[in-house]
């Protein structure tokens, strides 16, 4: 359950990675797109990977060791999957500035 949240919050930010790609007071001071990239990538991971520690907290106060032992090891794991192999591949796709 925890990788499946994890999952849906990612998907959930992709669009955030295209916010501002159509306002003018952007390319008044233009990022190169791969450090755009790379800030959205990094941002991104840290996010999933503080939520997915964050559902560890439920079952390790309630006292369920293994629980929260699986929900983190799998939230871990997909968070990284996500932010380091399924979001480059989006983000290749799809242009973050138009020109």
């Amino acid at each position: 359950v925890a990788g499946l949240l994890v999952y849906l919050v990612g998907f959930q930010l992709l669009p955030l990675a295209f916010a501002y790609s159509e306002m003018v007071m952007a390319r008044l001071y233009p990022v190169p797109a791969s450090q755009q990239r790379a800030a959205f990538q990094h941002l991104t991971a840290v996010l999933l990977i503080v939520f997915a520690l964050v559902l560890t907290v439920g079952p390790l106060v309630l006292g369920h060791w293994l629980i929260a032992l699986s929900a983190g090891a799998g939230g871990l794991v997909l968070a990284v999957l996500f932010a380091f192999w399924y979001l480059p591949q989006r983000l290749r796709k799809k242009p973050l500035m138009p020109a």
